[in-house]
């Protein structure tokens, strides 16, 4: 059925036989979200908010060309009678649907901006609001979450500035990559400068003019700096078998906040799925199944930590 403001969709699982209910609901005209839920009949008392990693990631946790429905997934099992989730496109999928996005525009605080706007959207519905970000969203959480949000879950979230997440992938994902190129690169946008990039393909797209504000923005942040000013029960999660995010990121972020808890999850990759340990070509083929669920033990750790965070 449809209202004026959302559209409805009936999921079962097969598991618990709860079922859970979607409903569209835009914060902003650039923050098309779901809400999922029991109903309005049965609307909960805590809310969590997930937060999307890098690029054109919508709601559900998919790219262009990727489909792999991880966050879906995981708002679908996060629901309960105590919890709803909201799950939001990036404001770059709405700017380019209507040919308004300017990439050279864009700058890393307006998606911390955006991660407030959703908190504070939903405040005064829900008793306590827990924020849940991934990858990129794990930084852009933690900064948002900062004085408006009663609980944190970092889920595949570094625990370096940008610029040394790239420089590692790069070296070790991207057979031909120029070592010393890309430091020279790194260390430029690091002071702040832009620059036209030469070099191979490689380097002259992933270090577009248009982008390199945005990188500039991204790398004033330090994830270990960030997490260590947040006053809320914290939860860092990675899997063993993350290709992008290695444990020793989460490694760094539970030493820079103490009082947090660690959870690493056997077999996980990126796409918080399970995959074959060692088995690169399976790991990747996660990122393109839209069928395949989140690990149940990833929903299981999260229900615990904030069943005792939130109560």
């Amino acid at each position: 059925m449809k209202t004026i403001v959302c559209s409805v969709v009936l999921l079962i699982f097969s598991a618990s036989f709860s079922q859970v209910v979607t409903r569209d609901i835009a914060v902003s005209d650039v923050l098309p979200g779901t809400l999922f839920s029991q109903g309005e009949a049965h609307r909960a008392a805590h809310l969590i908010i997930l937060i999307a990693g890098s690029g054109p990631t919508d709601r559900f946790g998919n790219v262009p060309g990727a489909k792999n429905n991880s966050l879906r997934f995981l708002a679908e099992g996060l629901v309960g009678e105590q919890y709803d989730v909201y799950s939001y496109d990036k404001r770059i999928l709405a700017l380019a649907g209507t040919g308004k996005l300017r990439e050279e525009d864009l700058r890393f605080d307006d998606f911390i901006a955006d991660a407030r706007e959703v908190i504070r959207f939903f405040r005064k519905d829900y008793e306590r609001i827990a924020v849940l970000g991934h990858s990129e969203g794990s930084l852009i959480g933690m900064v948002a979450a900062r004085g408006i949000a009663d609980a944190f879950v970092s889920v595949a979230g570094a625990g370096r500035p940008i610029d040394r997440i790239l420089e590692r992938q790069l070296r070790e994902n991207v057979p031909g990559s120029d070592s010393v190129l890309t430091q020279h690169y790194l260390s430029r946008l690091r002071q702040g400068e832009t620059f036209i990039p030469e070099g191979p393909a490689l380097y002259t797209k992933m270090f577009r003019e248009s982008v390199q504000p945005y990188m500039i923005s991204w790398m004033n942040y330090d994830p270990a700096k960030e997490i260590g000013k947040l006053t809320v029960p914290v939860l860092i999660v990675n899997g063993t078998e993350d290709l992008q995010v290695k444990t020793t990121e989460a490694g760094l972020l539970h030493r820079a906040c103490p009082a947090s808890e660690l959870v690493l999850v056997e077999n996980m990759n990126h796409v918080l799925k399970e995959t074959e340990p060692g088995n690169r070509a399976a790991n990747l083929m996660t990122y393109y199944n839209p069928e395949l669920p989140v690990m149940d033990k990833l929903l299981v750790e999260i229900r615990r930590f904030l069943n005792t965070s939130l109560h």
